[in-house]
């Protein structure tokens, strides 16, 4: 039979955030409503955390020893224009079909420090750091949705 060596459990944290104001222009013609016009996409990403720990067993399960790492990576953001097109079709009184196409430019800066500590049992912890940016402006894939609405106010 075999016998796990390690036992480990890792916590990571990461959080995000967007926001995306935009500014269009609607023409409605019969069922069918054409929206047009320009957003401004922003992404926040805060710093990734992750903390590993493990400990270490012989055969008999008996714990032999431990590991910790602790890893940290500096966040960052994305902001763009982007274009958009979304056509929507009322079905009913409450309800529509809509399909929306986004493409547009994107600007990302993300990372930095990187950090690092290794801590086995018995030992002085192990640090290492470095610098790592991500930084580039590019053109965003086209962004197809479809969907459905229910507006339950009217």
């Amino acid at each position: 039979m075999d016998y796990p060596n390690a036992l480990t459990k890792i916590n990571e944290n990461q959080s995000f955030v967007e926001f995306c104001p935009s500014i269009g222009k609607s023409i409605t013609f019969g069922l069918f409503t054409l929206n047009t016009g320009l957003e401004i996409p922003i992404y926040m990403a805060s710093a990734y955390k992750s903390l590993t720990a493990s400990e270490l067993r012989d055969s008999t399960l008996q714990v032999t020893g431990t590991q910790e790492s602790e890893q940290k990576i500096d966040g960052g953001f994305l902001i763009g224009l982007n274009n958009f097109i979304h056509l929507q079709l009322k079905i009913s009184k409450n309800m529509s079909l809509f399909s929306e196409l986004n493409v547009g430019l994107m600007y990302a800066r993300l990372g930095g420090n990187y950090y690092q500590k290794i801590t086995l049992s018995g030992n002085n912890p192990l640090y290492s750091s470095l610098k790592k940016e991500y930084t580039n402006f590019f053109f965003t894939a086209p962004q197809i949705q479809f969907g459905i609405t229910f507006n339950f106010l009217k």
